[in-house]
C-alpha cells in the first residue's frame, strides 16, 4: 500500500518499525511510550516476531515480512532499525511508499546513498533523518550554555567511547553487513565536532588500532580539524573496558563530562567543570534523549520542515566518508 498523501491526518503518531533490534527494544520503544505522541507502534521483524508480540508496548500490528509491512502498515513514519548494509534499501522503499524515514546511525555508508535518498525525499516532500540523538540530551545545552556565560568557547575536544564489544554473531563484526568500528562509532566521532564547533571537519586523520581475524576494523584513533585552530582527538572501538567520556576545552573554561553518547533515561550526570583554576560541579536531570528526539521529528513532520534533517544527513554521510578515507590512507601507508 501506498500512502499517496502522507500529510492528509492532522497528528503524526503512528510509526512502522522495521527490523527489533536490541537499540530498538531498549531505547527506542520506551521513548516512543514516553514522548506521549506516538500512541500506535507496528513492528516488522523477520527473526523475532514472538519476542515483538510478547513484548508488545503500544497498539499495533506485528509483521514478519518488512515488505508486507510497508504495503500493509498506515503508519505515517517507518524507522529503520538494520544491519547498516540495508539502511539505504529500505529507507528508498519507504519513501517511495510515501512516508517519512528515520534510520539508526549511521544512516547510510555512503555519501552517495545519502545524496540520492536526500534528492528522493525532497522530490516527495518528505522528512528523511539520522538517529543519533546524544545531542538531544539537556547536558549537552548546559555545557554549552556553561561557555556561553563564561565569553568563551570550546577549542579543543578530546573524547573515548569505546567498550568491551558485541555478541559473537552481531552484524557490527560482518564487513558485509556494514559492520566495524568505523560504520558504528565513526558518527559518534564525527558528531562531537559537528555540535560543539558547529561545522563539519576540514580534515581527518584516522588509524585503524585493531582488527578481527576476518578483517573488520574493531577500534580507531582519530584527529579532526576545524577552522580557527580548532581540534577534536578521539580513541573508539569496540576492545576495551567501558569509557564514554568527553572534554571540552576552551581558553578559560574546561568541562568534563561521562556517559555523553548513551546516557541512560533515568541517569542523573554531573558536568565537571573547572575555570580560572576553581573546580565545581553542575548536576544535570535526567532525560530521555530518544524521546526528545521523536519530540523534534513529530515537530519537524507536522510543521514540515525537513532542511535541518536533511542537511545533517548529508554532512553525516560525506563526513564519515572522510574518516573512513583517511583510514583507508594509512592502512596503505
Amino acid at each position: 500500500m501506498t500512502l499517496h498523501d502522507p500529510d492528509s491526518r492532522e497528528c503524526y503518531r503512528h510509526v512502522l518499525l522495521l527490523g527489533y533490534s536490541r537499540i530498538a527494544r531498549k531505547r527506542l520503544i520506551p521513548a516512543l511510550s514516553a514522548c506521549g505522541q506516538a500512541v500506535h507502534l507496528d513492528i516488522a521483524s523477520k527473526s523475532s516476531v514472538s519476542a515483538a508480540r510478547a513484548e508488545q508496548r503500544l497498539p499495533g500490528d506485528i509483521f514478519d515480512c518488512y515488505g508486507s509491512a510497508l504495503h500493509e502498515s498506515r503508519a505515517d513514519i517507518v524507522y529503520i532499525s538494520l544491519a547498516n548494509s540495508d539502511h539505504a534499501q529500505w529507507a528508498e522503499m519507504a519513501l517511495q511508499s510515501g512516508r517519512h524515514v528515520v534510520v539508526d546511525k549511521p544512516a547510510f555508508v555512503s555519501s552517495a546513498d545519502a545524496e540520492r535518498l536526500i534528492a528522493l525525499a525532497e522530490r516527495k516532500q518528505l522528512l528523511l533523518a539520522e538517529a543519533n540523538v546524544f545531542s538531544f540530551h539537556p547536558q549537552i545545552q548546559c555545557a554549552l550554555e556553561e561557555f556561553k556565560a563564561a565569553k568563551s568557547a570550546p577549542v579543543k575536544i578530546s573524547s573515548v567511547f569505546s567498550f568491551p564489544g558485541f555478541q559473537k554473531d552481531d552484524f557490527r563484526y560482518k564487513a558485509e553487513c556494514g559492520g566495524g568500528a568505523l560504520n558504528d562509532l565513526g558518527p559518534y566521532a564525527i558528531s562531537a565536532g559537528t555540535v560543539f564547533f558547529k561545522e563539519p571537519p576540514r580534515k581527518i586523520f584516522c588509524q585503524v588500532t585493531d582488527r578481527s581475524i576476518s578483517g573488520v576494523d574493531l577500534a580507531f584513533s582519530m584527529a579532526a580539524l576545524y577552522t580557527g585552530g580548532r581540534a577534536m582527538v578521539g580513541h573508539f572501538g569496540f576492545n576495551t573496558e567501558y569509557q564514554n567520556t568527553i572534554s571540552l576545552l576552551g581558553p578559560s573554561l574546561c568541562i568534563n563530562f561521562d556517559r555523553v553518547f548513551t546516557i541512560p533515561s533515568d541517569y542523573k550526570n554531573t558536568l565537571k567543570v573547572r575555570a580560572l583554576d576553581k573546580s565545581r560541579d553542575i548536576p544535570v536531570p535526567q532525560s530521555d534523549c530518544f524521546a526528545n528526539f521523536f519530540d523534534q521529528i513529530f515537530s519537524a513532520v507536522k510543521n514540515h520542515q525537513f532542511k535541518k534533517w536533511h542537511e545533517n544527513v548529508l554532512l553525516q554521510a560525506t563526513s564519515l566518508d572522510m574518516l573512513k578515507s583517511a583510514a583507508q590512507r594509512e592502512d596503505a601507508v
